[in-house]
């Protein structure tokens, strides 16, 4: 998926909700306001996974956003580098959906769904 973070005071962020079921997700996101790429899992409180220290994605600016999960195998990747490689197996199956915060404006583009049996 590509996102353009265009403004945000307080936050300014785009990524991917993936597994999500019955209020439950995982989530990949990049924030430019902040120098991180992190890994989270939503269960009524937001959980921080992984992290991992990067030059923040610029304002008015594409960048591309990739997670895969396979089993209990949670990977990401900002601009085709691969950042979190995380093991959790809380939840195994769900949807997805694009996600950002508080007073980002994001723009989103070129989302595709690969199936794990796919390749």
């Amino acid at each position: 998926m590509r996102f353009k973070p265009i403004s945000g005071s307080e936050d300014a962020s785009g990524g991917i909700v993936f597994r999500f079921s019955d209020g439950r997700y995982y989530l990949v996101r990049a924030n430019a306001t902040e120098d991180n790429f992190r890994l989270y899992y939503y269960d009524g409180r937001r959980y921080m996974l992984a992290s991992a220290s990067i030059m923040a994605p610029m304002l008015g600016e594409w960048h591309t956003l990739r997670a895969s999960a396979s089993g209990d195998n949670l990977r990401g990747w900002l601009n085709s580098r691969p950042l979190i490689n995380h093991r959790d197996g809380r939840f195994s199956v769900g949807r997805i959906g694009l996600w950002t915060k508080a007073d980002s404006i994001t723009a989103f583009d070129s989302l595709a769904i690969t199936p794990k049996d796919a390749g």
